[in-house]
Protein backbone atom coordinates (compact mmCIF):
# COMPACT_ATOMS: atom_id res chain seq x y z
CA UNK A 1 0.00 0.00 0.00
CA UNK A 2 1.41 3.42 -0.94
CA UNK A 3 1.25 6.64 1.07
CA UNK A 4 -1.77 7.99 -0.81
CA UNK A 5 -3.78 4.83 -0.10
CA UNK A 6 -2.79 4.87 3.56
CA UNK A 7 -3.69 8.53 4.00
CA UNK A 8 -7.02 8.06 2.20
CA UNK A 9 -7.90 5.06 4.41
CA UNK A 10 -7.22 7.14 7.52
CA UNK A 11 -8.97 10.33 6.40
CA UNK A 12 -12.05 9.20 4.45
CA UNK A 13 -13.90 7.38 7.26
CA UNK A 14 -13.61 10.50 9.39
CA UNK A 15 -15.02 12.76 6.69
CA UNK A 16 -17.93 10.46 5.96
CA UNK A 17 -19.11 10.75 9.59
CA UNK A 18 -19.25 14.55 9.58
CA UNK A 19 -22.50 16.45 9.84
CA UNK A 20 -23.34 19.77 8.18
CA UNK A 21 -22.12 21.49 11.34
CA UNK A 22 -18.78 19.68 11.17
CA UNK A 23 -18.23 20.76 7.56
CA UNK A 24 -19.07 24.37 8.42
CA UNK A 25 -16.32 24.65 11.06
CA UNK A 26 -13.23 26.67 10.16
CA UNK A 27 -10.26 24.78 8.79
CA UNK A 28 -6.96 25.00 10.64
CA UNK A 29 -5.00 28.12 9.59
CA UNK A 30 -1.81 27.73 7.56
CA UNK A 31 1.17 26.90 9.72
CA UNK A 32 4.57 28.42 9.23
CA UNK A 33 7.87 26.66 9.51
CA UNK A 34 10.14 28.59 11.82
CA UNK A 35 13.31 27.21 10.27
CA UNK A 36 12.39 27.83 6.67
CA UNK A 37 10.15 30.85 7.27
CA UNK A 38 7.60 29.35 4.89
CA UNK A 39 3.93 28.46 5.12
CA UNK A 40 2.49 25.10 4.11
CA UNK A 41 1.20 25.95 0.59
CA UNK A 42 -1.73 23.54 0.77
CA UNK A 43 -2.97 24.71 4.17
CA UNK A 44 -5.82 27.21 4.14
CA UNK A 45 -5.06 30.89 4.37
CA UNK A 46 -7.47 33.21 6.15
CA UNK A 47 -10.12 34.74 3.89
CA UNK A 48 -11.29 38.15 5.01
CA UNK A 49 -9.79 37.60 8.45
CA UNK A 50 -11.41 34.17 8.89
CA UNK A 51 -10.11 30.79 7.78
CA UNK A 52 -12.14 28.96 5.14
CA UNK A 53 -14.46 26.17 6.22
CA UNK A 54 -13.54 22.52 6.22
CA UNK A 55 -15.89 22.08 3.25
CA UNK A 56 -14.20 24.81 1.22
CA UNK A 57 -10.74 23.39 1.86
CA UNK A 58 -11.86 19.84 1.05
CA UNK A 59 -13.60 20.90 -2.18
CA UNK A 60 -10.40 22.66 -3.28
CA UNK A 61 -8.36 19.51 -2.54
CA UNK A 62 -10.86 17.40 -4.50
CA UNK A 63 -10.37 19.70 -7.50
CA UNK A 64 -6.56 19.62 -7.25
CA UNK A 65 -6.57 15.82 -7.06
CA UNK A 66 -8.97 15.64 -10.02
CA UNK A 67 -6.52 17.82 -11.95
CA UNK A 68 -3.67 15.46 -11.05
CA UNK A 69 -5.69 12.54 -12.40
CA UNK A 70 -6.54 14.37 -15.61
CA UNK A 71 -2.91 15.33 -16.15
CA UNK A 72 -1.73 11.76 -15.49
CA UNK A 73 -4.22 10.43 -18.06
CA UNK A 74 -3.52 13.15 -20.60
CA UNK A 75 -7.11 14.42 -20.39
CA UNK A 76 -8.23 18.05 -20.18
CA UNK A 77 -8.89 19.37 -16.69
CA UNK A 78 -12.55 19.85 -15.84
CA UNK A 79 -14.25 21.43 -12.84
CA UNK A 80 -15.57 18.98 -10.26
CA UNK A 81 -19.24 19.71 -9.54
CA UNK A 82 -19.75 21.24 -6.10
CA UNK A 83 -22.31 18.97 -4.49
CA UNK A 84 -23.66 19.06 -0.95
CA UNK A 85 -20.95 19.03 1.72
CA UNK A 86 -21.98 15.53 2.80
CA UNK A 87 -20.80 14.23 -0.60
CA UNK A 88 -17.25 15.61 -0.26
CA UNK A 89 -15.86 12.43 1.28
CA UNK A 90 -17.22 10.36 -1.60
CA UNK A 91 -15.95 12.85 -4.18
CA UNK A 92 -12.51 12.73 -2.57
CA UNK A 93 -12.54 8.93 -2.59
CA UNK A 94 -13.41 8.82 -6.30
CA UNK A 95 -10.71 11.33 -7.27
CA UNK A 96 -8.04 9.55 -5.21
CA UNK A 97 -9.04 6.22 -6.77
CA UNK A 98 -8.81 7.75 -10.26
CA UNK A 99 -5.23 8.90 -9.60
CA UNK A 100 -4.21 5.60 -8.01
CA UNK A 101 -5.52 3.68 -11.02
CA UNK A 102 -3.26 5.67 -13.34
CA UNK A 103 -0.24 4.31 -11.47
CA UNK A 104 1.67 7.43 -12.51
CA UNK A 105 4.29 7.85 -9.74
CA UNK A 106 4.42 11.65 -9.73
CA UNK A 107 0.61 11.95 -9.62
CA UNK A 108 0.36 9.37 -6.83
CA UNK A 109 3.04 11.17 -4.81
CA UNK A 110 1.36 14.54 -5.36
CA UNK A 111 -1.96 13.04 -4.26
CA UNK A 112 -0.33 11.77 -1.07
CA UNK A 113 1.01 15.28 -0.42
CA UNK A 114 -2.47 16.75 -1.03
CA UNK A 115 -4.07 14.27 1.36
CA UNK A 116 -1.46 14.96 4.05
CA UNK A 117 -1.98 18.72 3.69
CA UNK A 118 -5.76 18.27 3.75
CA UNK A 119 -5.49 16.17 6.89
CA UNK A 120 -3.48 18.93 8.58
CA UNK A 121 -5.95 21.58 7.42
CA UNK A 122 -8.82 19.52 8.87
CA UNK A 123 -7.04 19.11 12.19
CA UNK A 124 -5.61 15.62 11.68
CA UNK A 125 -1.91 14.86 11.57
CA UNK A 126 1.26 16.76 12.40
CA UNK A 127 2.34 20.13 11.10
CA UNK A 128 4.64 20.08 8.06
CA UNK A 129 8.30 19.57 8.84
CA UNK A 130 10.90 21.69 7.03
Amino acid sequence: MNAAETLARELLPRLRRWTAGSWALPATPARSSRRAGRTDPAAPAPEGGRPPTRATVTAAAVQRIADLGADAEGRPRRPVPRLDDSALGDQLAVMVDDVLRTGEPAAVAATAAELAALGRALGYGPAPVS
